[in-house]
């Protein structure tokens, strides 16, 4: 069992919700003996969000180094763009073939 990647992150990731947990109520007790209670609280709050945003960044770099994960998105960023050179050719096409139809008919 503890070669199994997926039960190890799983139980990191549970030792760090436990942790983050344990932060939130303690602010209302944070900084009380000191001069700048809520400077200490703000302080507590932004490691926190920092750390947050740090750990959500790691784990969608490791979705994204997956090849599934990599056509997903190459589809979702290329699919607009790709239909939007589609429309702009169609109607250019359109236009210099509705051009070339009014010289002929003369």
């Amino acid at each position: 069992m503890p070669d199994n990647r997926e039960v190890r992150k799983a139980l990191e990731n549970c030792k760090k919700r436990v942790a983050y947990d344990r932060g939130s109520p303690d602010d209302k007790w944070r900084g009380k003996l000191t001069g700048s209670p809520e400077m200490a609280v703000r302080s507590a709050q932004a490691r926190r969000y920092w750390r947050m945003a740090k750990a959500g960044a790691a784990e969608i770099w490791c979705l994204l180094r997956q090849r599934e994960a990599l056509r997903a998105l190459a589809m979702l960023l290329l699919g607009p763009l790709l239909s939007y050179l589609a429309l702009v050719l169609a109607q250019r096409w359109a236009a210099g073939r509705a051009g070339s139809e009014g010289l002929g008919a003369r």
